[in-house]
């Protein structure tokens, strides 16, 4: 006898002008990229999914009257990808009971960075590549030394070292200086109240505009301390830096870019010198 089988809805992918939005198949969230952060939304914190055109703006439950509700929005998306992305969110949401009390969509949400969400994703594809960057670097390091003298071969391994310290240092390094500068230019700045210490970092409080308290931990600051944060996503802040601090992290990335592009060109002119002999 034949069975008939429903196959899950499929997952949808709407690009903004800055921001992605993406329904997974079966996974109960919408999960919202933008500025390297990625927001994870259960389809329980949704109350409305409304727009027009190629917006779509996804609305969070509230658990008081008085307070705004969160909206995260999305522009200049293709407009049939935009109403069938609301279409389908909106089929999604589950029902809720007559008298049930509201929640608070936004404590439902859980932010991540883009690059640590990504990676979480991929973790086996990761470890694949990283297992396969390595095996290519042996096979390198191998023939140059049986094609070349075995003092070029002992050098490799210290330039590889070094690009990959390099990359990292334009990671960390790079990507926090281009943080704090979006930041700077396009969010909220507010005065931070120092509430408590840790073992580590003096933790700062905030208030952002629909009156939620966030927290924002920094190793050098005073009694207060200038912050930036985002309002589409109030919980991601960075601290304003000082001239010689963004010279600083400046010069640190630029020292990364050399020391990886230095590793990595050296890497390559030694195989292919011992290529050509």
């Amino acid at each position: 006898m034949p069975v008939t089988t429903t196959p899950p809805p499929s997952s949808l992918v709407l690009r903004g002008d800055d921001t992605t939005a993406h329904l997974d198949a079966g996974s109960g969230q919408v999960r919202w990229e933008r500025d390297g952060r990625v927001a994870r939304i259960p389809l329980a914190a949704v109350d409305q999914v409304r727009g027009a055109g190629g917006t779509v703006e996804v609305v969070l439950t509230t658990a008081s009257a008085d307070r705004p509700a969160v909206v995260y929005a999305l522009h200049e998306a293709d407009a049939t990808t935009a109403a069938a992305f609301r279409n389908a969110v909106a089929a999604r949401l589950p029902g809720r009971t007559p008298g049930e009390p509201p929640v608070d969509g936004q404590g439902l949400v859980s932010t991540v960075p883009t690059a640590v969400a990504r990676a979480a994703e991929r973790g086996p594809e990761l470890l694949v590549m990283g297992v396969a960057t390595v095996a290519v670097l042996a096979a390198v390091d191998v023939t140059v030394a049986v094609r070349r003298d075995s003092e070029f071969a002992v050098a490799l391994p210290f330039f590889q070292v070094l690009a990959a310290v390099g990359a990292f240092m334009v990671a960390v390094v790079g990507r926090g200086l281009l943080e704090s500068h979006r930041l700077t230019k396009r969010g909220i700045t507010v005065v931070a109240e120092l509430d408590h210490h840790t073992d580590t970092m003096k933790v700062y409080r905030y208030t952002d505009l629909t009156g939620r308290v966030h927290h924002y931990g920094d190793s050098v600051g005073g009694e207060r301390l200038e912050i930036s944060y985002d309002p589409h996503d109030p919980s991601r802040a960075a601290a304003r830096l000082s001239p010689y601090v963004r010279a600083m992290m400046a010069l640190t990335t630029l020292t990364g870019l050399c020391m990886a592009g230095g590793g990595v060109g050296f890497t390559c002119y030694q195989f292919a010198r011992a290529l050509t002999g």
